[in-house]
């Protein structure tokens, strides 16, 4: 029995608020502008559970995509986070983080950080679990022509 459950707002990102998804898509645009780093995602498909990491290397800035679901998320690195209403978080270390819907985050690496995002799912291929997650999946590294994806999908 857990009789000392402690609930720590730092590990959570939650929704955002109109204003600050469209700070991050301007953001978003801006780097548009900048030379551009490709970034190879992994992706596993395995009981139940659709699995994606990507390495954002250090002093390399991503802007996410907006998320229609609650996910998981395990930031492994140093890296600042726009998390909304002009408020930045910083990761160090090892994070294991409750993600709701409805957010857009901005990711600056400090220094080599691996993002591994999750969630239950019933689909069985990439494709249909990226559109599961965002309706921006024209943005995603994986959907770019030159994207390198890493896929594992067992059937379990």
């Amino acid at each position: 029995m857990m009789n000392n459950i402690i609930i720590q707002e730092v590990n959570k990102l939650s929704s955002m608020s109109d204003e600050s998804i469209e700070q991050a898509v301007e953001a978003e645009r801006v780097l548009k502008s900048l030379p551009q780093v490709f970034i190879t995602t992994d992706h596993i498909l395995h009981a139940g559970v659709y699995i994606r990491t990507v390495m954002i290397p250090k002093d390399v800035v991503i802007t996410g995509a907006l998320m229609k679901r609650s996910t998981n998320l395990i930031i492994s690195g140093h890296v600042l986070v726009f998390i909304g209403n002009d408020k930045v978080r910083e990761y160090k270390g090892y994070n294991i983080i409750t993600a709701s819907s409805n957010r857009k985050q901005v990711f600056i690496a400090k220094e080599d950080t691996y993002l591994t995002m999750f969630f239950a799912t019933k689909v069985d291929n990439i494709e249909d679990a990226e559109e599961e997650f965002t309706n921006e999946i024209d943005i995603l590294m994986s959907r770019h022509p030159i994207g390198i994806n890493n896929i594992t999908i067992t059937g379990e």
